[in-house]
């Protein structure tokens, strides 16, 4: 019996930061007052389109009457890094990463999830997809575990601006009539 509560109390430290550890989202509701549903699903839809080479591969849910749009995006963002020796390298990652998008008269929500990061230098790192740890989920050739956790915390760093600018493309698109005009 002692032996069987040792090993739950073993095993309670690793099953709590297994519920810490979370995927990472971006998610946000905005106003758009005076437009109607339609409209949005409209002024969404032309994002899609426009922020997309081919929407029509992107988008897997276009859905005028419950008001949603959803989508697999790609995307590929590129920061310095220092590496070996203090040399600054460019560091250019492949985002892969779930996007929905709601609309209702006056509003949207726009959800983006699963966000799964490759390398796209030579090694072709699969980081996977972004949790909130503080540990790198993979090790890296020469890298030891300190400067991997230093470099998991720029990724998800660099990958929040790049959401950030992301998303307000779509905030902009938004706010502009879908037919080009306010008339």
């Amino acid at each position: 019996m002692k032996t069987f509560l040792l090993l739950i109390i073993a095993f309670i430290p690793a099953a709590l930061s297994a519920q810490i550890d979370t995927a990472i989202t971006y998610s946000r509701i905005n106003p758009v007052e005076n437009t109607s549903k339609d409209e949005l699903y409209s002024r969404a839809h032309a994002w899609f389109n426009a922020t997309f080479k081919n929407a029509k591969d992107v988008l897997q849910i276009t859905d005028r009457e419950s008001g949603h749009l959803a989508g697999k995006g790609i995307g590929i963002m590129s920061f310095n890094q220092k590496a070996a020796l203090g040399v600054k390298q460019t560091v250019t990652t492949m985002l892969k990463f779930n996007i929905d998008v709601w609309v209702k008269d006056g509003k949207y929500k726009y959800v983006i999830t699963s966000i799964d990061a490759t390398d796209q230098s030579a090694a072709k790192y699969h980081y996977g997809i972004l949790t909130s740890s503080d540990q790198m989920p993979i090790k890296m050739s020469f890298v030891g575990q300190k400067k991997g956790d230093e470099f998991w915390a720029r990724l998800k760093n660099e990958t929040e601006s790049y959401m950030d600018d992301f998303a307000k493309t779509l905030e902009v698109s938004m706010q502009k009539s879908a037919s080009g005009t306010d008339f």
